[in-house]
């Protein structure tokens, strides 16, 4: 069996302890994957210089995928008290627990901060759109993402 870390459960954990660590709001599954999806494809989204995983003209491909894995992510990081669920009368939401902020104040390396950088560039856009806005914001993205990649082709 190939016990590789690279979008693992536990890599993904990862992403979502970052995340929450520099979001000043609570988060929703569907925020979560799509903002740490934004984060890693910062050039592609328009928010950063550069990928933080690298190139590839598959990027939006991975979308569906990239949420399985941070609701398997999520699912993690609440057994183990990294994360703390907040119910709503519209869904559950997380923000980050005691044990999540001591292991975030952990994670310091270049693509840490990188990471971070990108979601407080995400929150300053779009953490003012409601659920909705943002959903049809992040699909007219990808749509002109994926109709330039074809063009590429």
């Amino acid at each position: 069996m190939k016990n590789d870390i690279y979008n693992s459960i536990f890599e993904n954990m990862l992403h979502v302890v970052l995340l929450l660590s520099a979001s000043k709001i609570r988060l929703n599954e569907d925020r979560i994957a799509t903002y740490d999806f934004m984060c890693i494809y910062g050039e592609k989204c328009g928010i950063a210089k550069y990928n933080l995983n690298g190139n590839s003209s598959l990027n939006f491909s991975e979308f569906t995928q990239k949420r399985i894995r941070i609701k398997e992510a999520i699912k993690f990081a609440v057994i183990n008290d990294y994360i703390q669920v907040i119910t709503q009368k519209d869904g559950f939401s997380y923000l980050l627990s005691n044990k999540g902020n001591m292991l975030a104040e952990k994670l310091n390396s270049s693509y840490a901060s990188d990471y971070i950088y990108n979601a407080n560039k995400i929150f300053d856009k779009y953490n003012k759109y409601t659920d909705q806005e943002f959903a049809e914001e992040f699909l007219t993205l990808s749509r002109k993402l994926s109709n330039l990649s074809e063009e590429i082709l």
